[in-house]
């Protein structure tokens, strides 16, 4: 299963891109997806991200489908 990854602020530094496709070949969940770039990229364990998986912010695990667009975002907040 191929999903498109972006990466913003911090979050891009640490993995060097600002975008990159991914095939993770099988069925998986965002937390899924999480324990795998937290393997490749090391630091990214200490950065309290979010998801957004097509647009949409998420706060549990959801289903990945092929072609989805994540997102990965740093620490914001608004005011």
């Amino acid at each position: 299963m191929k999903i498109n990854l972006k990466y913003f602020g911090l979050v891009s530094e640490i993995a060097k891109t600002n975008e990159e496709f991914l095939d993770i070949g099988k069925q998986a969940s965002s937390e899924d997806l999480s324990r795998l770039l937290e393997e490749k990229y090391n630091n990214l364990y200490e950065v309290d991200y979010r998801m957004a998986i097509n647009k949409t912010l998420i706060n549990k695990s959801v289903e990945l489908a092929e072609n989805d667009t994540v997102a990965i975002l740093p620490p914001f907040s608004g005011g």
